[in-house]
């Protein structure tokens, strides 16, 4: 194998040194803050997005949370207007059975003051019918027999002077 000669050269190697130093100082000057407020910038960017991502988090947690509330609260007004529908109808039945009832007593009473009329108006003819057949029969036996005329004459004055005197 070929000998590879490995020197070190002490001028080069403080050549490129200082080589490499004037290069750093002239980037430094002219770019270092530069880069440096370019790094900061992308560094503060970096912590706005975590930050923005984690109020969005938040926000997105608390609109959920509001929105749960939302659902909770609707839930509670239904079940409000749904027990304030069932007490109204419940009302609006009892009226219903109220005014039916007081609806069909009234017509049971109107059907027992038409029956106790009807009873009082059968009576009445059938009274006007017993006494006009009596006059008739009577009219009949007194024709036919004096005396008994007298006597029903003689009747009728004794009972009109004692209903006279029931009166006073």
């Amino acid at each position: 194998m070929p000998d590879i000669d490995i020197s070190i050269n002490i001028s080069v190697l403080l050549a490129m040194v200082v080589n490499f130093l004037i290069i750093f100082f002239i980037f430094k000057k002219f770019f270092g803050d530069y880069i440096v407020d370019e790094i900061q910038e992308r560094r503060d960017l970096i912590d706005k997005i975590k930050n923005a991502e984690q109020k969005y988090n938040e926000k997105i947690q608390q609109a959920n949370t509001k929105a749960d509330e939302i659902v909770s609260e609707a839930m509670s007004h239904k079940e409000q207007i749904i027990q304030e529908a069932n007490t109204e109808a419940k009302e609006q039945k009892e009226s219903i059975i109220q005014n039916a009832n007081s609806q069909s007593d009234e017509i049971i009473s109107d059907a027992k003051s038409k029956a106790q009329q009807l009873r009082m108006d059968i009576r009445n003819e059938f009274e006007d019918s017993v006494i006009k057949t009596t006059k008739l029969v009577v009219n009949k036996l007194i024709d036919e027999n004096n005396d008994l005329k007298d006597k029903y004459i003689q009747n009728l004055i004794e009972d009109l002077e004692e209903s006279k005197q029931n009166l006073t």
